[in-house]
């Protein structure tokens, strides 16, 4: 049971972090009232490394998952890439001058 969450969890993470990585501005465009011109250039590039990040997560997720090992680890690695996420999403906020929507 564990193991088909954590690979359900680690396709969706996958796509966002491709999409992420591929088309950045399809992402800020989903958001209400930012523009990309609103975001600083050193928030961007942070979230194009974490996004990296998010598909690199993903892939060892899936790889420790079906080989049916290191569950724990991997909700370990989950959790902090979570934790990551949340402060991108404060350096975000801040660099839009503390205004989103």
């Amino acid at each position: 049971m564990a193991r088909a969450i954590l690979i359900e969890g680690s396709i969706g993470r996958g796509l966002y972090g491709i999409l992420a990585l591929l088309a950045p501005k399809m992402l800020v465009a989903a958001v209400p009232g930012i523009r990309e011109e609103d975001v600083h250039e050193d928030a961007r590039y942070f979230n194009r490394l974490l996004d990296g990040r998010e598909l690199l997560v993903a892939i060892a997720t899936v790889i420790a998952a079906r080989q049916g090992r290191g569950e724990r680890e991997a909700v370990a690695v989950t959790f902090s890439a979570r934790s990551q996420t949340r402060f991108r999403l404060l350096v975000s906020y801040a660099s839009a001058g503390g205004r989103i929507g």
